[in-house]
């Protein structure tokens, strides 16, 4: 319901990334209309919001392309490395597993933008995604070890987490199958 800069930034990414790209343009041309001069919108949340629609649209060219604006400001708090969460998935998309591991790795190597000294739910967020980006690439690339111990560092994190928590179930089943193949590989 609010309509300031940030709740309109986060909902329109929210929305590009659960897949409603109408909803996602509709909150993008009204920050675009109300925060005209806004740098920040236009260097790093337009970028975002349109690398996940075009994720979604499955072109995950478009998206790493749309990304290169946001990679100046990626580290400071307000983008909080989401600029390297959405291109490690478009990387995963394209199969080009060792540069969609590396964008994962930045964000688990710099876990301080995502604990400013103030609150932040989204970067407490997006540390467990990284995780799961990271597990799900070393998997992809034969790393079953690695990924292994990057699944089970992600179950220790959200250990009180509901369990019904649609990527929780997806985790667990993909932790099981990993299982499974390991044991078939002599």
């Amino acid at each position: 319901m609010a309509r300031g800069r940030h709740a309109l930034s986060w909902g329109a990414l929210a929305l590009a990334m659960c897949g409603d790209s109408r909803g996602a343009q509709g909150l993008l041309d009204e920050m675009a209309r109300r925060f005209p001069q806004d740098s920040f919108i236009k260097a790093s949340w337009l970028p975002m919001t349109h690398a996940a629609i075009e994720r979604h649209g499955h072109r995950p060219a478009e998206a790493i392309e749309r990304l290169q604006a946001a990679r100046r400001d990626e580290t400071g708090d307000q983008a909080a490395l989401w600029p390297a969460y959405l291109r490690g998935l478009a990387y995963l998309d394209q199969g080009a597993l060792s540069e969609a591991d590396g964008e994962f790795q930045e964000i688990l190597d710099h876990t301080g933008v995502l604990a400013p000294a103030v609150f932040n739910p989204v970067g407490l967020t997006l540390h467990p995604l990284a995780r799961l980006g990271h597990a799900r690439t070393a998997a992809r690339m034969g790393h079953l070890d690695e990924s292994r111990k990057a699944y089970e560092a992600l179950f220790a994190l959200w250990k009180d987490a509901d369990p019904e928590f649609p990527i929780l179930r997806s985790a667990r089943r993909e932790h099981r199958q990993l299982a499974v193949a390991a044991q078939l590989t002599p």
